[in-house]
């Protein structure tokens, strides 16, 4: 299990992250909402290990990962940034390869391409394969990412229970924030069946109701603090959307679909 103690992370004197204590559990989804500025990429940035927090520390199963070796840490946990950038001329299928890069050693060929074909197919890139990656359309790059991540993720899953490890953590920072409707259910559907696999999911959404239908906790970050956390219909009451958004909204949750935002006030 991943556990953060008091973590923190100031820059330049300005706190973007206050004193916090989370912990992953397997087989959860957490949605991670607030607007924009929160501290949400900060939080997953620091979870990650990509960046060490100014007080606290993080651990995994009760060691600090800040210890662990780049090629440890990716296969414990496989992150998508909100941003990225890719400077040479790769097709779709070759950025998707990189995602095998930290297995070679551990798995064969074989496997690898077992699991790429299954990322592939996760996101939904099939038939962008053999394109160049610089001229697709941001949410196809987006989807080529996802099965990048993917691609690095699948593998953990095995050899982390074959180290006595337990399961991997998949780290994603708005991941549908330039896909249409279909490509942001598909996304998140399988963020949801990682965690049914067994991984401990974290995902930062600004859609509220795409992420009251799929978390199974949802964190509300607000000024680098989580102000709330526990379940969607329990966490996010229109009045916390209200103080939170600056708007005046709730949460429709009908028997037979999924939950839904009314605004209260024409915009």
């Amino acid at each position: 299990m991943l556990v953060a103690n008091n973590i923190s992370f100031s820059v330049n004197h300005r706190a973007l992250l206050q004193p916090v204590n989370v912990s992953l559990e397997p087989g959860k989804l957490v949605v991670i909402v607030g607007p924009n500025g929160a501290g949400k990429s900060t939080l997953l940035k620091v979870l990650s290990g990509q960046i060490q927090p100014s007080t606290g520390e993080v651990t995994y199963h009760g060691k600090p990962i800040k210890d662990k070796a780049p090629r440890q840490m990716a296969h414990i946990r496989a992150v998508m940034s909100q941003h990225y950038q890719i400077n040479f001329p790769l097709i779709s299928e070759e950025v998707i390869a990189l995602g095998r890069y930290p297995h070679l050693e551990e798995s064969s060929a074989n496997t690898l391409d077992k699991y790429q074909i299954e990322a592939t197919q996760y996101a939904d890139v099939e038939h962008l394969k053999k394109m160049p990656f610089e001229v697709l359309s941001g949410g196809e790059k987006q989807r080529v990412q996802f099965a990048r991540v993917l691609t690095q993720l699948l593998p953990s899953f095995e050899l982390l229970e074959r180290n006595g490890e337990g399961y991997p953590i998949l780290l994603i920072d708005e991941p549908v924030s330039n896909l249409d409707l279909l490509h942001q259910q598909k996304i998140m559907s399988v963020a949801k069946l990682m965690a049914k696999r067994g991984a401990s999911v974290v995902a930062v959404v600004h859609d509220l109701a795409l992420a009251a239908s799929v978390a199974d906790q949802v964190w509300v970050m607000q000024g680098g603090d989580i102000i709330a956390r526990g379940t969607p219909q329990a966490t996010l009451s229109s009045q916390l959307i209200n103080e939170v958004f600056s708007v005046s909204a709730e949460l429709g949750w009908p028997i037979d679909g999924p939950p839904y935002l009314r605004y209260r006030k024409s915009l």
